[in-house]
């Protein structure tokens, strides 16, 4: 679901250009995962270390191509280490190096602040495609000793985003997100808060907070511009599937399936076409097919991997749900036979699922009857009032006896 261009520009550019590449990081990141997935097989992944190679040798990336001729699980699909290849490439690197340390000295005796920036900036992007983690993010930290401007300090966050998600540090992502929140709100143009939606969007996902991912996914596709990390369809597949997850039907009515945007490509995912509407429109015998193959694209995917049987097990609780929602009772063969399965297997999910309160119902085993339980929502306010108020008075008798002492 990513596109495989890559950015050749600078990616610390004060604003993006709609049609900018995906970075070459994040590209890197997902191929190198598409090709260690068991989810693919193993044409697809065959393809991936093609187009990483390609990167590999076009960009000179030493350290990578040394560390993929040597990983053991590659050795299907990576052809042996070439020892000529490997020292022109680091050749190439120590050449550049010093190329950007003179240009870095050169500035610093005969020109201006602003240019000894930019110098430094360009070294620690070099860095940050060629060298370590460590390296780039010290070469980052020299740059932002030299930045004072609130529109650059926002692109160099972005960079470091993009660093930390190039090696999968969703820790490090959401740190970055939190400890910046003041940045972004104390200014910056409407295009970087945009974009900076998206990576929170991402990161939402990623950590399965989907309802949160959902709504920062709307907001952002209007005014989508953030190419450097996804690509439109990829971002209107996320929206969906958090969407589906997480929000009511009458805003996936107004909010996605309505959206102009979606609308434009959606029809480019049939299968996630085709679980949107049958989800709203309550076709659930479609949308149990139609979830299957989406659950497969899940796999696939870098972010939305380690969610795929969430997902799917999510989708299900709240299609059993909206389907009991229009009963006051339905027998076990009419809603089994709504939902394409046996009764059998309705039987065991609905007992599992009633048993841990994720449907409001009871079932009636001897007669074949699934009888909806309205919830009591003042009675659940109640209850969940009594228990935070004895989780208080716990803690102020404790907070008590500490300060008796």
């Amino acid at each position: 679901m990513s596109t495989m261009d890559v950015d050749s520009s600078d990616p610390m550019s004060s604003s993006s250009s709609p049609e900018e590449p995906q970075d070459v990081g994040v590209s890197l990141a997902f191929l190198i995962f598409k090709m260690s997935n068991p989810s693919c097989n193993l044409s697809e992944k065959k393809s991936a270390s093609g187009f990483v190679l390609s990167l590999t040798k076009e960009r000179g990336l030493s350290r990578l191509y040394a560390s993929m001729s040597s990983n053991a699980a590659f050795k299907e699909l990576v052809p042996p280490l070439d020892a000529k290849l490997l020292k022109n490439m680091q050749d190439a690197e120590e050449v550049k190096m010093t190329e950007l340390d003179a240009a870095i000295v050169d500035a610093r005796e005969n020109l201006g602040d602003t240019d000894v920036r930019a110098a430094v900036l360009a070294k620690a992007l070099y860095v940050c495609e060629h060298g370590t983690r460590e390296e780039a993010d010290k070469a980052l930290d020299e740059v932002d000793a030299l930045t004072s401007a609130t529109g650059q300090k926002m692109d160099l966050v972005f960079t470091r985003l993009k660093l930390a998600l190039r090696y999968g540090d969703l820790t490090q992502v959401g740190k970055l997100l939190h400890d910046n929140t003041a940045l972004f709100a104390s200014g910056g143009d409407w295009e970087r808060k945009n974009r900076l939606k998206v990576y929170e969007a991402v990161h939402k996902m990623a950590v399965r907070k989907f309802s949160d991912a959902a709504q920062l996914f709307l907001d952002a596709i209007a005014t989508f511009t953030c190419t450097e990390l996804l690509d439109f369809p990829t971002l209107v597949y996320y929206t969906v599937v958090t969407c589906v997850c997480a929000l009511d039907r009458p805003t996936i009515k107004t909010r996605v399936m309505d959206s102009p945007e979606v609308r434009t490509v959606i029809g480019e995912q049939p299968s996630l076409q085709t679980l949107l509407s049958s989800f709203y429109e309550c076709r659930y015998k479609e949308l149990l097919t139609a979830l299957c193959e989406v659950t497969d694209s899940l796999g696939r995917d870098v972010y939305l991997r380690p969610h795929a049987k969430y997902v799917f097990r999510e989708v299900r609780v709240r299609a059993y749900a909206q389907f009991l929602t229009a009963y006051k009772s339905v027998t076990m063969s009419r809603m089994a036979e709504q939902f394409g399965v046996s009764d059998a297997f309705l039987d065991e999910e609905l007992c599992t699922l009633i048993a841990a309160d994720r449907v409001n119902a009871r079932m009636d085993k001897a007669g074949g009857i699934v009888e909806t339980t309205r919830p009591d929502v003042k009675s659940a306010l109640f209850v969940k009032t009594v228990k935070e108020g004895d989780a208080l008075l716990n803690r102020i008798q404790k907070l008590s006896k500490i300060c008796d002492v």
